[in-house]
């Protein structure tokens, strides 16, 4: 089986935690954890707060979304995101799409 993972744009992110209701609706039992902010400047200088989000730690072990990934489906928390920053995909389709976008902050978990 291919290796699979989650990529997270970080500039798209918006932290609403959204991929943690879907998680616990799919009936997952989610590990609680703040959401990091970063502060960054952008190209006129003005400081930018951006959210890194944390990701379940068992996201791999989920029945729900291992059965839907054998069905050739995403995670549901993929879909859920309002700001479309997760996408899902072998890990070197992930690589390569981040490397040809040139997607400068990225997150990319193992699945």
């Amino acid at each position: 089986m291919a290796r699979y993972g989650i990529l997270i744009d970080l500039d798209r992110c918006i932290g609403c935690r959204t991929h943690e209701v879907v998680c616990q609706q799919e009936g997952n039992a989610t590990v609680r954890q703040d959401t990091l902010s970063i502060c960054r400047t952008n190209a006129e200088g003005k400081k930018v707060l951006r959210y890194l989000p944390v990701v379940q730690e068992r996201c791999s072990t989920s029945k729900t979304c291992t059965q839907r990934v054998k069905e050739h489906l995403s995670p549901r928390c993929i879909g859920s995101c309002p700001a479309q920053a997760r996408k899902f995909g072998k890990v070197e389709e992930l690589v390569d799409y981040v490397t040809r976008r040139r997607i400068p902050h990225t997150h990319l978990i193992p699945f």
